[in-house]
């Protein structure tokens, strides 16, 4: 019964994955129509109320007697300017490498799958062997040849060192470095922070901001010959207490801290970082399924002592 009930889990998710898969919708689906005006309506607005106080501010320091006009048209044009470089700039992803880590959950496979769409190199990080991965079977069966599968645990100093080795020797041709280091590997641990064990909170440091760490420190060499990112996928609770979810919200709060600081460390190096925060991550975590929550409940009740139940 019990391998029966696995395995029916098992079909669900993949079913699930399929469902959902970029692969699914139209590879060349219509773009959404540039809109102008829409675009540039607040600029102009903001442009017309910086022009009024500039010439106001001119005209009482007698530095100047500059019409509002003539500072609305500058500001206009330069705002002009700014939104068309912007829409037209256009990031070619031929020779870019990009290793993404906790690919078992939606979030991050859904970003391997739809940055390989976009014809990157992805070098997508399983927390579990690949060959006991479903998803990393769907992921390589709806990717291109560029899609390179990598068993990457970020709790094991070993493991780290053979997926930095593999990137080194895989780089996409005439690649200097990796082009993004994306953080995804989570794993989520729900209760009163009195009532979970201390051997789960370690494991949640562990992964959640040690791993992360530890694997920003060895692949920061590759990622600075590129002058690439490096990217932490977080969630809302970063900034947002949240009962039951204490440790979660400790852990996104402190890779919010750690890639503030290395933010500016990195600044002057030609690396930039940046934290992404889902609204709710959870609920669309891969390790939160049915299965794991019960057996996480029935080991925090067994550890209770009688006052705490």
């Amino acid at each position: 019964m019990q391998v029966f009930d696995n395995n029916m889990r098992r079909a669900s998710r993949r079913a699930s994955l399929r469902r959902g898969s970029i692969s699914a919708l139209p590879q060349k689906s219509a773009e959404i129509p540039w809109d102008i005006f829409e675009r540039l309506f607040m600029p102009f607005l903001f442009c017309q109320a910086a022009a009024i106080v500039s010439s106001h501010l001119l005209h009482a320091l007698n530095i100047s007697n500059i019409s509002t006009f003539a500072v609305f048209v500058w500001f206009a044009l330069s705002t002009v300017g700014a939104v068309l470089f912007y829409h037209f700039v256009k990031v070619s992803a031929s020779g870019k490498g990009v290793l993404i880590t906790g690919c078992d959950s939606p979030l991050a496979w859904y970003l391997a799958k739809k940055l390989d769409d976009l014809g990157f190199t992805i070098y997508a990080g399983f927390n579990t062997p690949i060959d006991d991965s479903d998803e990393a079977k769907i992921l390589k069966e709806e990717t291109s040849g560029r899609m390179k599968l990598l068993h990457v645990d970020v709790t094991s100093e070993k493991s780290l060192l053979e997926a930095a080795r593999y990137v080194s020797q895989h780089l996409p041709h005439g690649a200097e470095g990796l082009w993004a280091l994306v953080h995804g590997a989570h794993w989520i641990a729900l209760g009163e922070l009195e009532w979970i064990p201390f051997a789960v909170l370690r494991k949640s440091l562990d992964l959640n901001l040690l791993g992360a760490a530890r694997l920003t420190q060895i692949f920061l060499p590759l990622v600075r010959r590129a002058h690439g990112r490096v990217v932490f996928l977080t969630s809302g609770l970063n900034r947002v207490p949240s009962p039951v979810r204490g440790i979660q919200c400790a852990t996104q709060a402190a890779v919010d801290c750690f890639a503030a600081c290395l933010r500016q460390e990195m600044r002057t190096r030609g690396v930039d970082v940046s934290v992404v925060a889902a609204g709710e991550f959870a609920p669309g975590n891969g390790w939160l399924n049915e299965t794991e929550l019960r057996e996480q409940a029935k080991q925090m009740w067994n550890q209770l002592s009688s006052e705490q139940k």
